[in-house]
C-alpha cells in the first residue's frame, strides 16, 4: 500500500483537480483504514498519554466545561487533524467526551439539533461521519 501510495502521489502532482479527485477516491477505496494507518507512532504515544492523563485528571470531574478546558483535552485539540481517527476510535470503544474536540478540530457537526445531548445518538452520529470519511472502517 504505502509503495502504490508514493506511485500515486508522484503522479498527483501533474493532474488536474478533478483528476486529482477521482485519485484520493482511489487510495481510500484500495486501504482498509486509510488515515488510521497513517497517523505516525509518537503521534499514537502523545495521544494516549494524553488521554490517559486526562481521564486520571477527570475522573471525579461533573462539569463539561472543566473536562473540555482541562489541559491534557486541549493539548489534544491542539495535536490536530492527525487524531481524528484515533479520537473517532476512543470514543467508540471508550467513549468519553470527545465531541467538542472533535467539532472543534473538524468544524463539523454531524449530530442533528433533535439529538444533542443523547450521548449514544450523538456518538453513532460522528461514527457514521467517520465512516463515511474514510477515517474508520467497519
Amino acid at each position: 500500500m504505502a509503495q502504490r501510495f508514493e506511485e500515486l502521489e508522484k503522479e498527483a502532482r501533474a493532474l488536474s483537480p478533478t483528476q486529482k479527485a477521482a485519485l484520493v477516491k482511489t487510495l481510500l477505496d484500495e486501504s482498509d483504514s486509510p488515515h488510521v494507518e497513517y497517523v505516525p507512532e509518537n503521534v499514537r504515544q502523545t495521544f494516549g498519554r494524553l488521554v490517559e492523563q486526562w481521564r486520571a485528571e477527570t475522573m471525579f470531574e461533573s462539569s463539561f466545561t472543566e473536562l473540555v478546558l482541562n489541559p491534557a483535552y486541549q493539548r489534544i485539540i491542539g495535536l490536530g487533524e492527525q487524531v481524528i481517527p484515533l479520537l473517532l476510535e476512543e470514543l467508540e470503544k471508550e467513549s468519553g467526551q470527545w465531541f467538542w474536540a472533535l467539532e472543534n478540530i473538524t468544524g463539523a457537526n454531524p449530530v442533528a439539533p433533535e439529538e444533542s445531548g443523547n450521548f449514544q445518538k450523538m456518538k453513532s452520529a460522528w461514527l457514521k461521519w467517520g465512516v463515511e470519511r474514510g477515517f474508520l472502517t467497519r
